[in-house]
């Protein structure tokens, strides 16, 4: 199902699981894609192994999740896009949690209470919430 930009819509159904997904970043939350290249260089940095927990904000499409689900342990994805989220969750990945919520609403305690240790974090966040999720990180 596409709807025309001119009539306020820019979604797109998605082949996999016939769920709707933007066809486009949504400037609401600052959304924007890693290209293929960068997602390489960046699970390459990262240097995962299977004794890791990821906490990945932002997940988005699941760029890096999916590649980081194939060499971590672990992958607990805050999303905040709701299209996104169902997306992702859709295709079930065995070691992946789907968690649909702002990530400044998340109380992190209560979110990786059951998560094996250690626990590393990653994500593409957009520059304008990076600073508002240190905050909240370091206030508890």
């Amino acid at each position: 199902m596409t709807r025309s930009p001119a009539r306020g819509g820019r979604t797109t159904s998605s082949r996999r699981a016939g769920l709707v997904r933007p066809a486009r970043p949504r400037k609401r939350f600052g959304q924007h894609f890693l290209e293929p290249a960068w997602v390489a260089k960046v699970i390459d940095a990262l240097d995962a192994t299977k004794d890791d927990t990821f906490l990945e904000i932002g997940p988005g499409r699941g760029a890096l999740t999916r590649p980081l689900a194939a060499r971590a342990g672990r992958v607990v994805a805050v999303e905040i896009d709701r299209d996104l989220a169902t997306v992702l969750e859709a295709e079930q990945l065995e070691n992946v949690r789907v968690v649909q919520s702002d990530f400044l609403d998340v109380n992190l305690a209560d979110l990786l209470h059951d998560e094996p240790r250690p626990l590393r974090v990653a994500g593409n966040l957009p520059y304008n919430v990076s600073s508002p999720i240190l905050f909240s990180c370091s206030r508890g």
